[in-house]
């Protein structure tokens, strides 16, 4: 039985405007703001939406900024789903911000008390849960509250960094301290606290990402808080903190890319558990898939995470942290999650990696189970249950190679090989007959058997994760084409090669499938390509390009003389095509113009690139804030303006 509060004892009244608990004597100078016009903005396009569900797509279609972006996402709730078990049913949510997680938890059912201490904060949250009866919203400091042992779980997400700034103490304590043990006062006996912090030792800082708050580079690390400002901890000291609180028992999770718009969740039992060296790959794959890059950074990021993970050093270089507190040891099975993005909601996934027992399962299934299908479709998302294939994932295999300069055919078709084999045999076996033949048709639910897919160990091979299928069946060639297009799409960072000539596309997948005795005609690609594009709509919403545009898009090969050595050089990109030869790395471009001893010779290359292209006035901050979708996809904007955006008719600036 839930208990009520009836806020009148405590003095409160309901502003019938606004339809927020408030009172009279609220001091009014809680300054914490993302600008008086933006946020009215994020009011008006709230209260103008008429789905205001956590999967909105009306409601992402009106993100067009970094503020919007996370107060309307529906990524921020992925911080919440992955750890629902630990939720009760009566929730204080503390700093309930524009209410993306208000939202989240009053959908999931829970009586939700939401404290905000700024008004029209107050007032957007509870415009977003506008039609949820079981949503409170309270304009206060958390100072000020006095319903004491009330609640089952009280959520501080990105708030307890704060507590120097808007939380007054007496006789020198810390206000973050403070904190901690005031919370507790509004706990159950078995309650728990849910704590989402940056990681002042986070390895985006060490790579040069300015510090979250500060905007300056290398603030956290170098220690440069102080006790008025916000502030933020490194795994040990934060512990402490907890602990010294009352906490008896932590639970740590490490959200990617972190806690704001995260990706993929991992526990930290993951680092601990016996036979860790099994789940290596699936971390690595967790984190490259989830990692932003940084225009600016010093180093490779996503490289850096493979050394942190063989030395178990997530807990103290994860770029934030997920905590639950309590005094009662909460059960935990969950290793790892990862979330499907870049996807309309009926087909937004989360795969869970699990304890159960001694064996660990994958498991998959819709990220909002309420969500259905629109129209008909022979398009069929599979739900899944299986044990943890232990070994390497395939693609990683080539990723790592084929980045660097240098690789070749041999390897890139031996690659190729051992994947088409894998699904030649599982087909043999399923169906008990299989022609190498491009015409060939196969079940519709080999339609994700696709590299990303496929895991090999030395006495294996397994295909995971096959989320999608068609019905009725499909022409094998669609598979291998759909298969290497994916592959070559979804390499970040593809060297040159020594032995192949620059071809397009669609030449490079025929030689491809040549090289395998299978026989691809282009105006077969043709047809393929309608088809994924179609698929692509579906889950989607994604406006593809045309077959011609796509046959543009050219394989970087081999280069000969010194001229056009340096040129090759100076136009390498973090992508693994380009079109007509024209894209370029705008962070590569930065580094040449800082460091005086690169030649002029890649200069000028660079600078005729972007004259031809008609750069000169591309705004990158301007893009990313504005498209969501490249915001989510970690894609450098200017790569993914010469690779998509100019062909979809995508501004290059305000």
């Amino acid at each position: 039985m839930v208990e009520y509060i009836d806020l009148k004892e405590y003095g409160y009244y309901f502003n019938i405007e606004n339809r927020v608990w408030t009172r009279k004597e609220i001091a009014s100078d809680f300054s914490y703001s993302d600008g008086d016009s933006i946020e009215e903005e994020i009011y008006k396009n709230v209260k103008d939406t008429h789905d205001i569900s956590v999967h909105s797509q009306e409601l992402a279609s009106k993100i067009n900024n970094w503020p919007s972006l996370y107060h309307l996402s529906y990524r921020r709730s992925n911080l919440l789903k992955g750890i629902e078990h630990t939720i009760g049913k009566k929730v204080l949510e503390i700093g309930a911000g524009c209410g993306a997680l208000t939202r989240f938890l009053g959908e999931k059912g829970c009586e939700v008390w939401a404290i905000e201490g700024s008004e029209r904060r107050a007032r957007i949250a509870r415009e977003r849960c506008r039609d949820l009866s079981n949503v409170t919203v309270i304009a206060d400091n958390i100072q000020n509250i006095e319903f004491y042992n009330n609640f089952d779980t009280i959520i501080l997400v990105g708030v307890l960094e704060y507590s120097r700034l808007y939380f007054s103490t007496e006789h020198g304590q810390d206000p973050v301290d403070a904190v901690l043990s005031h919370i507790r006062k509004f706990m159950k006996s078995d309650a728990n606290l849910i704590i989402a912090i940056e990681n002042q030792l986070g390895l985006k800082y060490f790579a040069g990402h300015p510090e979250d708050h500060f905007g300056q580079k290398f603030f956290g690390i170098e220690d440069r808080y102080n006790s008025n400002s916000i502030v933020t901890f490194g795994r040990i000291e934060l512990f402490e903190k907890i602990k010294s609180a009352g906490f008896k028992f932590q639970n740590w999770y490490y959200p990617f890319p972190d806690y704001k718009l995260p990706l993929a969740i991992m526990s930290e039992k993951i680092e601990h558990i016996e036979r860790f060296d099994k789940f290596k790959s699936l971390i690595d794959f967790l984190l490259y898939e989830s990692s932003d890059d940084h225009a600016e950074q010093v180093f490779d990021v996503k490289k850096a995470w493979y050394p942190i993970v063989r030395n178990r050093l997530l807990n103290v270089f994860a770029n934030s942290y997920l905590i639950v507190a309590s005094d009662q040891n909460v059960e935990e099975n969950i290793l790892a999650q990862y979330f499907g993005q870049h996807r309309l909601p009926p087909y937004r996934k989360m795969l869970s990696v699990i304890e159960d027992g001694m064996i660990a399962k994958t498991k998959t299934v819709k990220l909002d189970r309420n969500q259905l299908q629109i129209g008909e479709t022979d398009i069929l998302f599979n739900e899944s249950e299986d044990v943890f294939f232990e070994g390497c994932l395939w693609q990683k295999n080539l990723t790592n190679t084929i980045k660097e300069n240098g690789w070749s055919t041999d390897f890139f078709n031996e690659w190729v090989r051992r994947w088409w084999y894998a699904l030649a045999d599982d087909i043999q076996r399923n169906e008990g007959s299989y022609e190498n033949s491009s015409q060939y048709m196969v079940g519709g639910q080999y339609f994700d058997y696709i590299p990303k897919n496929l895991m090999i160990n030395q006495a294996d091979y397994k295909f995971i994760d096959k989320e999608f299928s068609i019905k009725g069946e499909i022409p094998v060639g669609y598979v291998f084409f759909r298969g290497l297009l994916d592959t070559i799409f979804s390499i970040e960072k593809m060297g040159f090669s020594v032995d192949i000539p620059n071809s397009n596309i669609i030449e490079f997948v025929i030689a491809t499938a040549q090289n395998l005795d299978l026989e691809i005609e282009p105006t077969q690609c043709e047809s393929y390509w309608e088809l994924e594009t179609k698929f692509q709509d579906i889950i989607s919403g994604a406006t593809t390009m045309d077959f011609q545009t796509l046959s543009k898009y050219r394989i970087r090969g081999s280069h000969s003389g010194n001229d056009n050595k340096e040129k090759a050089e100076a136009v390498q990109i973090e992508e693994s095509i380009i079109i007509d030869e024209s894209a370029i790395d705008i962070a590569d471009f930065k580094r040449i113009m800082i460091d005086a001893k690169k030649s002029m010779e890649k200069i000028e290359a660079i600078a005729d690139i972007l004259i031809q292209n008609d750069l000169s006035r591309f705004d990158p901050d301007w893009y990313i804030a504005t498209y969501e979708d490249v915001k989510a996809s970690g894609m450098d904007p200017l790569v993914h303006y010469i690779r998509h955006g100019k062909q979809e008719g995508r501004k290059k600036h305000g």
